[in-house]
């Protein structure tokens, strides 16, 4: 069993602003670097939680929705439009910045709660598969 302390968080300003303030005598600090095969699910995972944390603190009755949403869409064209300029690292590529917009949410915010087919024949399970494939991007990483 590992002794009671903090492990594996992503040292962000409150962190690190702590870890400054830390008797070094009497707690041990182990850092290391994020590795790059899994910093896409580490980071993905920090902003995860960030972000639902913001998302809970718009508030407003009737259009608390609507905020989120918008912000939400601001962070997915915000993505589109930095693979499409090339920058932070993407590769240029008008096909995948393309495919980050698709994602953006609709704006009446309905969530699908199921898609099924209902007849024997297999005619409806391409339909799904194709729409299952067509909101991943994964399938289309090069």
């Amino acid at each position: 069993m590992l002794p009671f302390g903090l492990y594996e968080q992503v040292i962000n300003q409150i962190i690190n602003q702590h870890l400054d303030r830390l008797n070094n005598e009497l707690i041990r600090i182990q850092t290391g670097p994020i590795d790059s095969a899994e910093s896409s699910k580490i980071l993905a995972e920090y902003l995860a939680l960030l972000i639902r944390d913001v998302l809970d603190y718009i508030e407003g009755e009737n259009d608390a929705v609507e905020n989120r949403v918008s912000l939400c869409n601001s962070i997915i064209e915000y993505i589109a439009n930095t693979i499409e300029k090339g920058e932070r690292g993407f590769r240029h590529n008008n096909e995948i910045a393309n495919l980050v917009r698709n994602h953006i949410i609709h704006q009446d915010a309905k969530l699908l709660l199921a898609l099924v087919h209902t007849k024997m024949g297999l005619g409806y399970v391409p339909i799904i598969r194709s729409l299952r494939k067509q909101s991943c991007l994964k399938s289309k990483r090069q």
